[in-house]
């Protein structure tokens, strides 16, 4: 009786090659981390006013709109701005 097994075959070659592949695939897919568990990254809260809405009263009344109200956090500085910006000419500005 003669051993058929003792060369592998060109098909049989190709099958050991793809099996070693998926299963590689599938060791690196189980360990490859990724889970997402992190915790979300902390949004950047401004702590002062910038500087350049005191360059007009249409800058000023834009930073001032996009703020969203919260009660919870800490009143911004006005170290930055000396004065809030105003003029003669503008018409008043509604705050939405």
């Amino acid at each position: 009786m003669t051993n058929q097994h003792s060369l592998p075959t060109p098909v049989r070659r190709a099958t050991m090659l793809c099996v070693a592949v998926l299963a590689c695939g599938a060791i690196a897919g189980c360990f490859g981390g990724g889970g997402g568990d992190d915790a979300p990254p902390v949004a950047d809260v401004a702590q002062e006013v910038p500087a350049s809405v005191a360059d007009s009263t249409t800058a000023y009344t834009a930073y001032a709109q996009q703020l969203a109200p919260n009660d919870m956090q800490e009143a911004l500085s006005l170290d930055l701005v000396a004065t809030a910006p105003t003029s003669e000419v503008d018409e008043p500005a509604v705050l939405e």
